[in-house]
């Protein structure tokens, strides 16, 4: 593949997913105007121009369980589907399985959207459809990534870290936008207008992967190559994966329950704990994404060490005690905190998935990979066990 279609590859299979990743983050980025009820005082009840006694024009009025069954089913789903779309996205191919699994979040993007803005506070019916989008959104959020990294496996096996960078930081440049400018938008347009947004980037994502599947089919037209992406699976090939791979999913499924957690819930926890804004305490949470920006600098350092697990172990290793400095010493602003957690986690994310690409062979990349990720997925049921307690127990004590 030339340098000129390598750049066209790499533009699409980065951004198909950030529109997805935007909209898996809008609760967390609206976090306030999720969770509280609508308590007005004032006459003129819950339109755009009112605000409640929670200071939110809008409250959809979840509260902290439904909130966090919210996340759980998004969660759960994808651990569910990582094994079956891993193996799906293997005999599918690269175009096939992007344009399927960019089409899904779209629908669920709209489903989601219509039922937030329909009625405040949300109803049990609206609350349903709002979930079975969340449900849809489980398709792009974790198998979508798959494809990412096949396509990375297939055309970039020689030198993956910087492409790897690129589509890390598109997944997490998706993060960044709905904390930076969701609140923002949510306050100064409306609230409709901030949760269709991320429908919209749904779209384009689905024109992207579709123009990714028609690059994939003109590079190998013009080769005339006979190699396929198309693959089939076996038992054989998952045991010929390197044992220290498993080791690996291990770290990966045992570390990543405190990141996620870290996510769901840190806006209201700076809100509660430090007295923030909603607005800023969603700009604090982005900042942790930020770091990111400088993923393909730290991935062409990590190219330059050749000693890439040495650096992703210290970096885990280093996520324990911010954590600590955040829950116990409100003397270190919490944005320090977030922005070295967000470099910590921005290591560990290129080594996860540059030790992926060095070890599993890219004919069952999509199988093992999900294997992966279900280890990583499992671990987020603290969304609604440590999830829920961290949130309500921070409501009951008033800390």
């Amino acid at each position: 593949m030339t340098g000129q279609w390598r750049a066209v590859v790499l533009f699409f299979n980065s951004f198909m997913v950030l529109g997805t990743i935007f909209v898996v983050d809008t609760p967390t980025a609206l976090q306030h105007e999720v969770i509280n009820s609508p308590d007005i005082t004032s006459a003129g009840g819950n339109s755009s121009n009112t605000t409640s006694d929670n200071g939110c024009k809008v409250c959809l009025g979840l509260g902290a369980v439904r909130y966090n069954l919210l996340h759980s089913s998004l969660r759960w789903t994808s651990a569910i589907l990582s094994l079956p779309v891993g193996y799906l996205i293997d005999r599918l191919g690269n175009g096939r399985s992007a344009i399927l699994l960019a089409s899904l979040p779209f629908l669920g993007s709209v489903l989601f959207a219509a039922s937030a803005v329909s009625h405040t506070p949300i109803t049990l019916a609206m609350y349903i459809v709002m979930v079975i989008g969340r449900i849809l959104l489980a398709f792009g959020e974790t198998p979508l990534c798959f494809v990412q990294g096949r396509v990375v496996a297939h055309w970039f096996s020689e030198e993956s870290l910087l492409p790897l960078s690129f589509i890390i930081l598109s997944q997490r440049g998706g993060s960044m936008l709905t904390f930076f400018v969701s609140a923002t938008i949510a306050d100064k347009l409306g609230f409709g207008v901030a949760i269709w947004s991320g429908t919209c980037l749904c779209g384009l994502g689905v024109v992207s992967a579709i123009f990714l599947a028609l690059t994939l089919r003109k590079v190998q037209t013009n080769q005339n190559s006979q190699k396929t992406d198309i693959n089939y699976t076996t038992l054989a090939d998952i045991k010929a994966v390197p044992r220290t791979f498993w080791v690996h999913v291990c770290m990966i499924a045992l570390l990543y329950g405190q990141i996620i957690s870290f996510h769901a819930n840190l806006p209201e926890y700076l809100l509660l704990q430090y007295g923030f804004s909603a607005t800023t305490s969603s700009y604090i949470t982005g900042c942790a994404i930020l770091p990111f920006l400088a993923g393909p600098l730290v991935a062409i350092a990590l190219s330059k060490t050749h000693c890439i697990g040495v650096l992703v172990t210290c970096a885990a290793a280093v996520i324990i005690p911010l954590l600590a400095l955040l829950g116990f010493c409100p003397s270190v602003h919490p944005l320090i905190l977030t922005i070295s957690f967000g470099l910590a986690n921005c290591v560990t994310e290129l080594g996860m998935w540059q030790v992926a690409v060095l070890l599993v062979p890219s004919s069952c990349f999509g199988t093992v990979t999900g294997i992966m990720y279900f280890g990583r997925k499992h671990r987020r049921r603290t969304y609604f066990t440590s999830g829920r307690i961290f949130t309500t127990e921070i409501q009951h004590t008033g800390k």
